[in-house]
């Protein structure tokens, strides 16, 4: 079943039981432990691809869960108001009302 198309189409998400991709990939998925103790499932070997699909695709990704992508991004942190600004200057001169002037 396709789950979903992106990319211009260059991206297809496929959903079907593990069964049915060990079957057309010529695979066979196991559960592994790494040297950390963490367990993963993973295909035995390279997945094969049917003649009919062969010319018309690039890749195959998510045939284990043995490395979990994450967002790299980090969210830099905001910048004060100026108003928050002139409060921590007038605290650090003893003056804690510094805001008070201030719109």
């Amino acid at each position: 079943q396709v789950s979903s198309v992106g990319g211009a189409g260059s991206l297809i998400t496929l959903k079907a039981p593990a069964a049915t991709f060990a079957q057309h990939l010529g695979v066979t998925f196991n559960r592994y432990q790494a040297s950390d103790g963490k367990t993963f499932f993973s295909a035995d070997r390279q997945p094969q691809l049917p003649s009919a699909l062969v010319g018309h695709v690039g890749g195959i990704v998510g045939l284990h869960d043995a490395v979990r992508f994450a967002p790299l991004a980090i969210r830099a942190p905001t910048r004060p108001t100026a108003r928050a600004a002139i409060a921590e200057q007038g605290a650090r001169r003893g003056r804690p009302d510094a805001t008070q002037a201030i719109g």
